[in-house]
């Protein structure tokens, strides 16, 4: 998306340039509908090629699940074609929290608001340009901006959204074609201080009846998942990563990579399958848990609160 985005942003500047003034409104929808077709094909045909990825990494997911699955039954597994996998993924909703509101729909209708409020955000712009005297070159620049600002953030926002859709859709087909295997549902997510707390709270917690799963994602770069288990399992095999407070750790380090570990602002351990969200966060130092939780609900939290 970021390569559309910059070769966009060259032909709509050179538009902008060829223009002298923004001297009436007729020549600013004019310039308007030039730049949502310039958007709509270059930015539009991007979205396509990482749809294309997420197809491809849905197939490897189900039949990745379906290879763990088996190690733990005796019973066959079925592994899903791409094609079938594809179509599941295609017509799966998505149910998005953002604060107070929810979104549900299916992938390719978030992708095609992204792309529209893209157009509907840049048009502003010239429209705002038009309403205020700026030249073109501010003009140019606030398109730049924004380009390169929140435009960019949403993208990566809803491509990584989409990584974790497919994949969990992916894991679902193929759970679906093997119910007579799968006896309950697991929730896991991620152990570190940047996970939401939806996901923190449902972290561990086992369901035995399809109907009830909460599937991820469950919001914007949501990264938890659903793992299938079969009869006898309470808890998925081996262990998962913990990344927890260093030795080093400063309130509101976010953990970016390597670095930090060996800065020792942050340490990777390995998490029994019984440790949950709640147990990792008590082991962490009070600091860490007000990055998490504020420190209101931290006090509470280390008073004993769930």
């Amino acid at each position: 998306v970021f390569p559309a985005m910059r070769v966009s942003y060259k032909q709509i500047r050179a538009i902008l340039l060829e223009t002298e003034n923004l001297s009436s409104i007729t020549q600013v929808a004019k310039i308007n509908r030039e730049i949502a077709k310039i958007l709509k094909a270059e930015y539009g045909a991007s979205w396509e090629l990482i749809t294309k990825e997420l197809n491809d990494i849905a197939a490897y997911e189900a039949e990745f699940s379906a290879n763990l699955l088996q190690d733990s039954t005796t019973e066959k597994v079925i592994v899903p074609t791409s094609a079938a996998v594809e179509a599941y993924a295609a017509k799966e909703l998505m149910s998005l929290q953002s604060g107070e509101r929810s979104r549900v729909d299916v992938w390719s209708a978030f992708v095609s608001q992204n792309i529209d409020s893209s157009v509907s955000t840049v048009n502003n712009i010239v429209k705002a340009a038009y309403v205020r005297g700026d030249t073109v070159r501010q003009a140019s620049t606030a398109v730049s901006n924004a380009l390169d600002g929140t435009l960019r953030r949403n993208a990566e926002t809803l491509a990584r959204t989409g990584v974790q859709h497919y994949a969990n859709a992916a894991r679902k087909a193929m759970y679906e074609a093997n119910l007579d295997v799968i006896d309950s549902w697991y929730f896991s997510a991620t152990l570190d201080n940047l996970t939401s707390m939806v996901c923190a709270g449902l972290d561990g917690k086992r369901w035995t009846e399809q109907k009830n799963v909460r599937w991820p994602p469950l919001h914007f770069n949501c990264r938890s998942a659903v793992i299938g288990l079969t009869k006898g399992q309470k808890y998925p095999d081996g262990s998962r990563a913990a990344i927890g407070a260093g030795e080093n750790y400063d309130k509101g380090d976010v953990y970016r990579g390597r670095k930090d570990l060996t800065s020792g602002n942050f340490k990777i351990t390995q998490a029994r399958p019984t440790t949950s969200y709640e147990d990792f966060l008590r082991r962490q130092p009070k600091d860490f848990q007000e990055s998490v939780l504020g420190v209101g609900k931290a006090k509470l939290f280390r008073e004993g609160l769930p």
